[in-house]
C-alpha cells in the first residue's frame, strides 16, 4: 500500500469546507427565527419590516400604526402651568395710607411692602403725635419724607417724626425759613437725614412697590401756591396730594405734560376745603371716588366750605373728614381703594365750616401773631426718657449720669421724644 502524504493543499481545504458549512447552516437558522412570533425584537423593527414587503396602502396603514405605537411608548407629555394674562400677573403690594387726625392740619403716612413715607407732619404740636404713631408700627426709616410747603400746620410735626426715624429724602419746595418752626425741620432733616432738597417737576421716589411723581411746585409767589403738587401711584390705583395749592398752582399742573397723572382715586382736598382750592377744571381732571379733608373742629377758617362740598357731591365723590371721623384709612391692591374713617361712618360730611366774625383766611392769619414757645428749664432722664420740673421729688433721685438740665420748651421736649413725668406734670 502506498503510503504516501496527502497534499498540502488538501490541508486547508478542509477548515474552509467547515466555515462554509457553519455559514450555511446559520443562514438556515437566522431564516427559522424569522418565522418564529416568539422572537424579541424591538416593535418599531416590525413595523419597519412589514412596510418593506407591502404596497403602498399597507405603507401608509404601518406608518400610522408606527406612529401610534411610539406615541403609546412614549412618557406622558408633563403638564404645563396655564399662561397667564397681563391682568393675572399683576403683582402690586397692598398699600395703607392713613390719614391722621392732627386737627386743622394735614399729615398722611403711607405704607407698602414693609416700606413708609409722611407727607406733612401737622402742627408742632402733633411731634408727640407723629413720633408715638412711628414708634408704635416700628418705623425705623422713612423712604420719602414730604413738607408740601413751609406752613406751620403742615411741617410742625416733622420734627417729631425725625427724633424717632430716620429718612433716605426730604422734600419741600424750600430749604430755609425764618420761622423757628421750619428751623427745627431743617436741623432735624440734616441730622436724621439728607438735608432738604427742592424737587424738579417729573421726579419720582419708590415707597415698596409705590411710586411718588412730582407734578408741580413753586407754582407762584403765595406759599400755598409753592405747594407740592404730587401723585401716588400703587399698581392702576393713585392718590392725589395738593398741600394747600391754590387755583393758579392748580392750573399749572393742568398746562403741564403730567396733567394725565391728575386722575385719582383718592383726593386730599386742597387746602383743607378752602374755596381757594379745587376748581372744577381740577376736580374734573382728578375724577376721584374719595375725596379726604383734613381740617379741624370749629375751626376759625370755616374749613371745609360749602361751596366745596357741594362741588364734590355733584361729581359724585365719597366725602370723608377727619374732623368728623377721625383717622382715615385708605387701602389700595393696586386694582381698586377702600376707605374707611375710625369713626362716626354715617357722619354728616355735608356740614361745612363757620367762618369767624366772616373773617378771610387771610385777615385772620395776619391779625394772629405766631405762637412762640416758651422755654424753661426742664430736667432730662435720659435713661427713661422722661422730662420733670426741677423741683420734682424724682430728680433727687436721678443718677448723675441720667440727667441732663436743658432749657427748651415742652414742646421742643416732647418732639425729641421725651414723656413728661406723671407726678410733676411739666
Amino acid at each position: 500500500m502506498n503510503n504516501k502524504e496527502p497534499h498540502a493543499s488538501s490541508w486547508l481545504l478542509k477548515p474552509l469546507k467547515i466555515l462554509l458549512v457553519a455559514f450555511l447552516l446559520g443562514s438556515s437558522l437566522a431564516g427559522c427565527a424569522s418565522d418564529d412570533d416568539t422572537v424579541d425584537e424591538p416593535q418599531t423593527q416590525e413595523t419597519e419590516t412589514a412596510s418593506d414587503t407591502t404596497d403602498s396602502s399597507g405603507g401608509e396603514e404601518s406608518k400610522k400604526t408606527t406612529e401610534a405605537n411610539k406615541a403609546s411608548e412614549a412618557p406622558a407629555a408633563e403638564e404645563k402651568p396655564e399662561t397667564k394674562t397681563d391682568t393675572q400677573t399683576y403683582t402690586a403690594s397692598e398699600m395703607t395710607v392713613t390719614y391722621l387726625d392732627v386737627g386743622q392740619a394735614s399729615a398722611a403716612l403711607i405704607e407698602s411692602d414693609g416700606h413708609y413715607a409722611l407727607i406733612d407732619g401737622g402742627n408742632r404740636e402733633d411731634s408727640d403725635l407723629i413720633y408715638t404713631v412711628l414708634k408704635n408700627k416700628g418705623v425705623t426709616n422713612l423712604d420719602v419724607i414730604i413738607g408740601s410747603h413751609s406752613h406751620e400746620d403742615h411741617i410742625g410735626g416733622l420734627a417729631g417724626a425725625l427724633n424717632e426715624a430716620t429718612a433716605s429724602t426730604i422734600l419741600c419746595p424750600v430749604t430755609s425759613g425764618d420761622t423757628k418752626t421750619f428751623q427745627s425741620f431743617a436741623k432735624y432733616a440734616s441730622e436724621k437725614g439728607p438735608g432738604i432738597t427742592v424737587p424738579t417737576i417729573g421726579d419720582t421716589y419708590t415707597v415698596g412697590d409705590a411710586k411718588i411723581t412730582i407734578l408741580g411746585l413753586n407754582a407762584g409767589d403765595d406759599t400755598n401756591d409753592t405747594s407740592i403738587i404730587c401723585s401716588l401711584q400703587n399698581g392702576e390705583t393713585s392718590f392725589l396730594f395738593s398741600g394747600d395749592a391754590e387755583y393758579p398752582a392748580e392750573q399749572a399742573v393742568l398746562n403741564s405734560d403730567y396733567a394725565s397723572l391728575l386722575k385719582s382715586n383718592v383726593y386730599t382736598v386742597g387746602h383743607h376745603g378752602s374755596d381757594t382750592s379745587t376748581s372744577d377744571a381740577f376736580l374734573d381732571a382728578i375724577d376721584p371716588q374719595y375725596g379726604i379733608i383734613s381740617c379741624g373742629k370749629n375751626n376759625s377758617y370755616g374749613h371745609p366750605d360749602a361751596a366745596v362740598l357741594t362741588k364734590l357731591k355733584d361729581h359724585g365723590v365719597k366725602i370723608l373728614r377727619t374732623d368728623l371721623q377721625g383717622d382715615i384709612t385708605c387701602k389700595s391692591d393696586g386694582k381698586t381703594v377702600a376707605c374707611e374713617p375710625s369713626k362716626n361712618r354715617d357722619a354728616d360730611a355735608m356740614v361745612p365750616g363757620t367762618k369767624a366774625e366772616d373773617k378771610s383766611e387771610a385777615d385772620q392769619a395776619a391779625a394772629a401773631p405766631a405762637p412762640v414757645p416758651q422755654s424753661s428749664e426742664y430736667v432730662l432722664n435720659t435713661s427713661t426718657h422722661k422730662f420733670h420740673r426741677p423741683d420734682c421729688r424724682s430728680v433727687a433721685k436721678m443718677k448723675d449720669k441720667n440727667k441732663e438740665v436743658v432749657n427748651e420748651s415742652r414742646d421742643q421736649i416732647i418732639a425729641q421724644g421725651y414723656e413728661p413725668c406723671k407726678i410733676c406734670q411739666p
